[in-house]
């Protein structure tokens, strides 16, 4: 069998992978970092938008406004077969040896060529329209559509991979899908360089704790249950500061500090927001809905624990007593003050956390631990 780095790759997607703005970055980290895995890693995006896709959005919000219920402008036959007819011909034209398509489901569902196909994923079809709002309350042929295209996705795909078990379990259970093709596999810290080990570690117990919350949504990142631990905390005693940045939250507080947003593509602002995940003591984000959770991932390499909600994809991407804690959705403040003030009266287990959180990071948070692992699928995906 030919050596996986001799082989061409065609990386599909609709959007442009050195974008690193499309999927907040990730597809810009895959691209990289399977380059270094295989011979050559050829973008077959940016496909320009199709045409009625302006049309379906519009629509799309239209039929929320009048009746509550959105009508899936994406997930749909029409701009499967048009993303199918575009790929086929690229891949008619070039000569790559394996085709990869991150968040690809619509563009794959139609596409006919005899190479092996390796489809990723954060989450699934039916999965966010039951998990996020705003992808929930669709009509019924909507969610009959994009259920479709999903299956036919998976069936076409020789190999599929989730960044976290949520997301497999949930395929596995309510698709029809080979188990043997389906593998999950963490996603890495978007990070063009991560500080060295030495840079981080050791920590020191600080006099002043700093809380933060990063997160564009106030509402979803939980941001009312980590104010009220602020409170908690505050109230018994402890020297405790919260950093919002991304968002603006509804209310104010005299140890909160609201930076609004920074941007990641501006390297002075990603740089500051380094410097705020570098100078604090724990990542707090009560999530009410994520797929995964990036920023965990950053947090590690920063030797930073976070502590989170149980939901979603988050329990792949923080390892309770790992990376950071873990605690059921329905804790509020008083829970998530607990959890926390108990790493303050014990000093040695934070300090072990944040080891153990760089170690995770290390050990297959970053994507070159990644892309060696999406290689050996693909190897087994091009044997079958």
């Amino acid at each position: 069998m030919t050596d996986p780095s001799k082989y061409r790759l065609g990386f599909l997607t609709s959007s442009d992978p050195h974008d690193r703005g499309a999927w907040s970055g990730t597809q810009h980290f895959m691209f990289r970092a399977l380059q270094r895995e295989f011979a050559e890693v050829v973008p077959m995006g940016p496909v320009s938008i199709l045409p009625g896709a302006r049309f379906g959005k519009a629509a799309d919000r239209v039929s929320r406004m009048l009746s509550g219920r959105g009508i899936n402008h994406r997930h749909n036959s029409w701009n499967g077969r048009a993303y199918g007819r575009r790929f086929n011909r690229m891949l008619e034209e070039g000569s790559c040896d394996l085709v990869f398509a991150p968040a690809g489901g619509v563009e794959i569902a139609y596409l006919e060529t005899r190479l092996p196909v390796c489809y990723l994923s954060d989450t699934s079809y039916g999965q966010i329209s039951e998990y996020y709002p705003k992808y929930s309350r669709q009509w019924p042929a909507a969610l009959r559509g994009g259920n479709a295209i999903e299956q036919r996705a998976l069936t076409r795909a020789d190999a599929v991979v989730y960044s976290s078990k949520w997301a497999a379990d949930y395929v596995l259970e309510h698709y029809e899908v080979d188990p043997a093709k389906v593998t999950v596999l963490p996603f890495g810290a978007n990070l063009e360089s991560a500080p060295d080990r030495s840079d981080v570690l050791p920590r020191e117990v600080p006099g002043t704790w700093r809380l933060l919350l990063l997160g564009v949504s106030w509402e979803r990142k939980g941001g009312a249950i980590v104010l009220e631990a602020l409170e908690r905390l505050l109230a018994r005693g402890h020297d405790v500061e919260l950093v919002v940045c991304g968002c603006v939250p509804p209310v104010s507080h005299p140890r909160m500090r609201v930076i609004p947003f920074l941007d990641k593509n501006d390297p002075r602002q990603f740089a500051e927001l380094l410097d705020l995940i570098r100078s604090s003591q724990l990542l707090v984000v009560p999530t009410r809905a994520e797929a995964f959770g990036i920023v965990f991932c950053e947090a590690s390499a920063y030797a930073v624990p976070s502590v989170v909600t149980a939901t979603g994809g988050t329990t792949t991407a923080v390892e309770d007593g790992v990376n950071g804690l873990t605690l059921p959705y329905e804790a509020g403040g008083d829970e998530f003050a607990a959890a926390i003030a108990g790493l303050f009266r014990d000093p040695d287990r934070y300090l072990a956390l944040c080891t153990s959180s760089r170690d995770r990071y290390e050990r297959e948070l970053n994507w070159g631990s990644w892309a060696r692992r999406m290689r050996a699928i693909m190897e087994a995906a091009a044997a079958r």
